[in-house]
């Protein structure tokens, strides 16, 4: 009797497996996250593990840590360095540098945006360049705003952007708190009514921020 063996794999269905584990190994990387983010938040992380793990040949993938630990250790976590890495933007210039590096725009060209002297980057754009209409101008504002602050490291509330605005006298407290609701390209944490809510850039309000930015130093 001829007993008839399973077919030998081939390359083609060999490397449509080893894809598919890449691309199972980088959607369960961002688990971790998937609590603390919006779906579109999570997907662009996946397509920037997937990437970096494409290009490494399907290697290690980065790890990612959700924002607060629940003391159990993650099977991916790695062994901590035995010398904390001091990665602190402590001068203007790697300030400006994060920047640039974020808006897709050059070092020189922060400055015609931003004043970076300390931690906290103030918003110096000339206001005759925000749009004429307050709401439309009150977006840019928090585009802006958010952007440099999440180059930063740095957490970004409503009331950043109240601040901003004032100063560059677009401010109107009566629609301030709707205008920010209403925009698409972030996404608000915290209860409606508290005074200075999380905001935190989505993916396309990434993409909006460096449109901006590199619109205005350009003209």
């Amino acid at each position: 009797m001829t007993t008839v063996s399973d077919p030998l794999p081939t390359p083609h269905s060999s490397e449509a497996e080893r894809l598919r584990r890449i691309v199972a190994d980088a959607w369960s990387a961002t688990d971790p996250v998937a609590d603390q983010v919006d779906s579109e938040t999570r997907q662009t992380a996946f397509k920037l593990l997937l990437e970096a793990m494409l290009q490494n040949g399907g290697g290690a993938r980065p790890e990612i840590e959700p924002p607060e630990s629940n003391g159990v250790p993650d099977a991916i976590t790695e062994e901590p360095f035995e010398v904390s890495i001091d990665d602190a933007l402590a001068t203007e210039i790697q300030r400006a540098d994060a920047v640039a590096g974020y808006l897709g725009i050059d070092d020189e060209d922060v400055a015609t945006l931003y004043e970076l002297c300390d931690s906290e980057p103030q918003l110096r754009l000339s206001t005759s360049k925000l749009d004429s209409q307050p709401a439309a101008a009150i977006g840019e504002i928090t585009l802006l705003v958010a952007a440099a602050r999440s180059a930063l490291g740095l957490e970004t509330g409503t009331e950043h952007v109240r601040a901003a605005a004032d100063a560059h006298d677009t401010l109107d407290p009566l629609t301030f708190d709707s205008t920010i609701a209403a925009m698409t390209d972030i996404a608000l944490r915290g209860h409606p009514d508290s005074k200075n809510r999380l905001i935190r850039l989505r993916g396309k309000g990434v993409e909006a921020a460096r449109a901006l930015a590199q619109r205005l130093v350009g003209a």
